[in-house]
């Protein structure tokens, strides 16, 4: 499944909760799975290079992933980072699903989703 979504926000330590949108896709995620993805993202905000990759791995249920930084630019002056996030559920045994998310960072200092 493939799907493309735009972000904007802040910095690494404040940033849009991606919980409303992976629980859209990925209902069977917990909080605790979107906790670690959110933590793997904030990682690739700033100081990462292009084709930089975050995993993150849920003992608990089996659910794992990756978040990887794809592209890197500017909007208005503000420094935009496009991420590639992979998801595999324990439960379903599904193949890997992909998506892209487009973060912005806003004038407040926060990273939010935005339309690419």
């Amino acid at each position: 499944m493939a799907l493309a979504v735009a972000l904007t926000g802040a910095g690494p330590a404040v940033a849009q909760s991606l919980f409303p949108t992976l629980q859209s896709y990925y209902p069977q995620l917990s909080r605790e799975d979107v906790d670690r993805v959110e933590a793997a993202a904030a990682r690739l905000y700033t100081g990462t290079g292009i084709g930089d990759m975050e995993r993150w791995r849920n003992p608990v249920t089996g659910d794992s992933g990756s978040v990887k930084l794809i592209a890197s630019t500017e909007v208005k002056g503000q420094p935009c980072r496009k991420l590639q996030y992979t998801v595999r559920l324990e439960q379903k045994n599904q193949e890997l699903n992909s998506y892209v998310l487009n973060w912005c960072k806003t004038p407040s200092g926060e990273w939010k989703i935005v339309e690419p």
